[in-house]
């Protein structure tokens, strides 16, 4: 939320030639959000033993992010960077947060 927020404040300690530093810090600012939410699920599933489910999902939201930038950079720049950046870790978010609700509905084995 602070990027967000001090995001105009860039251009007057860093100069005016990062005067277009503040639209793109403004589109990247919920990341943090998104990073902080999927390292609890993924920290969850590493502490549970469900290190290679958190690995695989890691790569399977890598392939995705790889695929989307192909298709969103070239069409739209930097912006299509950020929708990408945006949707990759939204995605592992989504992703991580139900596979640990599905393991934690699983009875323990013995």
């Amino acid at each position: 939320m602070s990027s967000f927020v001090f995001a105009p404040v860039v251009p007057y300690v860093l100069g005016h030639e990062y005067a277009g530093s503040v639209e793109a810090l403004r589109w990247l600012a919920p990341l943090t959000f998104l990073k902080a939410m999927h390292y609890f699920a993924a920290d969850t599933l590493t502490g549970a033993g469900f290190q290679g489910m958190r690995s695989f999902m890691q790569v399977i939201v890598a392939a995705f992010n790889i695929l989307v930038n192909l298709w969103l950079i070239p069409a739209y720049s930097w912006r299509g960077a950020a929708w990408s950046s945006l949707a990759s870790d939204a995605f592992l978010m989504l992703a991580l947060g139900i596979l640990v609700v599905f393991l934690a509905q699983q009875p323990l084995k013995k």
